[in-house]
């Protein structure tokens, strides 16, 4: 019985670096440079009579929001752009390259005044 528990053991001990290769914690973290950097401006964006206007873009645009692809000029991460009122304080993002999603976002706007 004792040499039982001890293969046991020993088994379940090599299973230990397979099961710890599988964790997504381990390895190398970097911040998103495009989600924070204390030196960033903040966006300037409006969206006012069904328009939707980013200055701080680079480059900057406006589109109609209406859940119709517009074609953004001079983005090199995306060519269109359509976004979607979804409530007084909320819109999504659907940006494509080729005519394939590589964005698809919610922006919230916050209630504080």
């Amino acid at each position: 019985m004792k040499d039982i528990g001890v293969l046991l053991f020993l088994g379940l001990m090599g299973l230990t670096p397979d099961a710890m290769s599988q964790n997504v914690f381990i390895g190398t973290w970097r911040p998103d440079a495009q989600v924070f950097s204390p030196t960033r401006k903040p966006d300037v964006i409006e969206l006012a009579n069904s328009i939707y206007e980013c200055r701080s873009c680079s480059p900057p645009y406006k589109i109609k929001v209406d859940g119709h692809d517009q074609t953004i000029e001079g983005n090199h991460n995306y060519d269109t752009l359509s976004m979607t009122v979804v409530d007084d304080r909320t819109v999504t993002k659907i940006a494509k390259k080729g005519g394939k999603v590589v964005l698809e976002a919610k922006v919230l706007v916050s209630g504080d005044d």
